[in-house]
């Protein structure tokens, strides 16, 4: 599957996997954004947001926060800015972007989140996203995610990635791994975990500037 493809999959598959992420067990979206401080008014940045599921679930956490979905479909970016509206979330916004190339001033963000997205991406638009997050996040900034990974011979991932993923998803689920790869971006590892029986992994990075 190639890069232009997956996006196609997106353009047609887009709600169906909002209303999908619902029923996923263990609830992973909702624990990501339940581990978000509701403390004060943080800068939040949800990458490869998609229709905004995990944005506006932050968004109704941390009423005070400023919470910014960014993705490169604009479809999702258009149904997922009608859903935040209907919802009545003035904290939440969807932007069209690329991951590889962010907008923003550096030191913005107290937390960038990124849910099933960086296998997603092509490696060399994953690495350069990596850099831009950091180069992003605040110097106490954190990097949470969580996405695919393999549990020793995990031979049912190995088969949803030969069919539905595209082939550069194996370096985030497989080898190297999310964790090296980030890394190799100096960011430092604070904690990981799995759920799922270990196909899906949390991890929570530091900025480490």
């Amino acid at each position: 599957m190639s890069y232009n493809s997956n996006r196609l999959k997106f353009y047609f598959l887009g709600l169906f996997i909002d209303l999908a992420n619902n029923f996923i067990p263990s609830k992973p979206h909702q624990q990501l954004a339940e581990s978000i401080p509701d403390t004060y008014a943080l800068k939040i940045l949800d990458l490869c947001s998609g229709t905004g599921f995990l944005t506006r679930l932050v968004a109704e956490r941390c009423p005070d926060a400023e919470v910014t979905g960014i993705d490169i479909s604009k479809e999702s970016v258009v149904w997922g800015n009608r859903i935040i509206k209907r919802k009545n979330l003035v904290n939440a916004q969807l932007i069209e972007g690329n991951a590889s190339k962010l907008e923003f001033a550096d030191n913005t963000f107290d937390y960038v989140l990124c849910a099933f997205g960086f296998h997603e991406l092509p490696t060399e638009i994953r690495t350069q996203a990596l850099k831009e997050i950091r180069r992003t996040l605040k110097p106490t900034g954190q990097l949470l995610t969580f996405d695919l990974h393999k549990p020793g011979q995990g031979v049912l991932l190995d088969l949803y990635l030969q069919l539905f993923e595209p082939p550069y998803a194996k370096e985030v689920a497989i080898y190297p791994g999310l964790i090296k790869l980030a890394e190799r971006e100096n960011f430092r590892l604070e904690s990981s975990y799995a759920q799922l029986k270990g196909y899906v992994q949390f991890l929570t990075f530091s900025n480490n500037k």
